[in-house]
């Protein structure tokens, strides 16, 4: 089980938890929402410190660790002002 706690919750319906949790087993999301205990003391626990938690979020869009300076002039992105990995 893995419990993630202390995070702007934005849900896949667009709800907003200001300090909210989700609780994952067997790599299903269980629950997600506000005030939840964690049901296991076993559980690993991710302290979120106010970060954001966008269960269900599915990035289909993604240059992670994508270098194209081999490619020469064709591989040059020049409209993209980033790395290939951006926070």
């Amino acid at each position: 089980m893995l419990y993630i706690k202390n995070g702007r919750v934005l849900t896949m319906a667009g709800k907003i938890f200001e300090n909210g949790q989700v609780i994952i087993e067997n790599g299903k999301i269980q629950a997600v929402g506000e005030n939840l205990s964690c049901p296991d003391k076993k559980a690993a626990v991710i302290d979120a410190q106010g970060g954001w938690i966008l269960p269900g979020l599915v990035e289909a869009h993604c240059h992670i660790g994508i270098t194209e300076e081999k490619k020469g002039f064709e591989g040059d992105d020049c409209n993209e002002g980033n790395q290939p990995v951006i926070p």
